[in-house]
């Protein structure tokens, strides 16, 4: 059997169009499969009652006037009196907000010195409540990671 010239470029031509089509193909299934959000969540406690919080919430929980209104707040109450030697830094607090704004379960994540960490605790303690975070419409329980700075 012969072929021409012309039949065998044709037929390249083709299989390069082929292959290019079902590469763009398979790079939109991927694509589309890598920008899937599930909302995750994960068993916290086995009581009486499963509880089960969510780990992305639809909105997060926000203090009482954001990050501008924490801010002022820190500012407001801050009453740390620094120590002989100098210290600079954040104190990472980590706490939920149940289902009421409430703090519950607070502790020191990330340390500076005793005297930073017993500040940013009764700084998140005394917080008013905060705006509980939502899925779905409801109140939901979520875990809140915050700076409390300390600088000169």
């Amino acid at each position: 059997m012969v072929v021409s010239r012309s039949t065998q470029t044709e037929s390249r031509s083709r299989m390069k169009a082929l292959s290019t089509l079902l590469l763009l193909i398979l790079a939109a299934a991927a694509y589309g499969q890598a920008t899937d959000t599930v909302k995750q969540k994960t068993v916290v406690r086995v009581d009486t009652v499963t509880r089960i919080i969510y780990m992305a919430a639809d909105t997060p929980a926000e203090f009482p006037g954001g990050t501008s209104g924490m801010t002022k707040f820190f500012r407001k109450n801050f009453k740390w009196k620094q120590p002989h030697n100098i210290v600079v830094g954040k104190v990472f607090v980590e706490f939920w907000v149940d289902t009421t704004g409430k703090i519950v379960d607070e502790h020191i994540e990330r340390g500076l010195c005793p005297s930073c960490d017993k500040e940013a605790l009764r700084l998140v303690k005394i917080m008013p409540d905060w705006k509980p975070a939502t899925h779905m419409g409801k109140p939901v329980k979520a875990r809140q990671l915050v700076p409390v700075p300390f600088t000169l």
